[in-house]
């Protein structure tokens, strides 16, 4: 939208595995939003603040911690390739490319180690993985 409410009027249209960079956040209390002003110009929502549903799925690269109780490492992005091994809570793995898998409702990241994992579920919410120091890229 061109304001910050997401009321305000339309710039234009994002689709899924589209990445942008936010530079600026702002929390509209009256509308419940966590919302996102975008460097090309306009704003997202982030999150819904009520049921915590996000439009948005973090997308930098880097280290992330392993949150689930066991997370899946297959050979080619699709998680229905085969897997070859298996990462535990706790475990850092570093994560080297990113890839929206729309048909899976996956954001699934290339690791530096070989592999490829999910990140979250964009569907659900559901995170395999967590970054501690986040960039402005989501």
């Amino acid at each position: 939208t061109a304001e910050a409410s997401k009321e305000s009027s339309s710039v234009r249209e994002l689709h899924f595995g589209d990445i942008v960079d936010v530079v600026e956040t702002r929390l509209i209390s009256s509308e419940s939003r966590l919302r996102g002003k975008l460097s090309g110009g306009g704003w997202i929502s982030i999150q819904n603040c009520v049921s915590n549903f996000r439009w948005l799925a973090q997308s930098s690269l880097g280290t992330y911690t392993v949150v689930a109780k066991t997370a899946a490492v297959t050979e080619e992005a699709s998680k229905d390739s085969r897997k070859f091994r298996e990462v535990s809570t706790g475990a850092l793995v570093e994560i080297v490319e990113t890839l929206a898998v729309d048909t899976e409702h996956r954001l699934r990241g290339r690791l530096a180690t070989g592999g490829w994992m999910s990140i979250q579920n964009t569907q659900t919410g559901f995170r395999w993985v967590v970054q501690e120091s986040v960039p402005g890229k989501y």
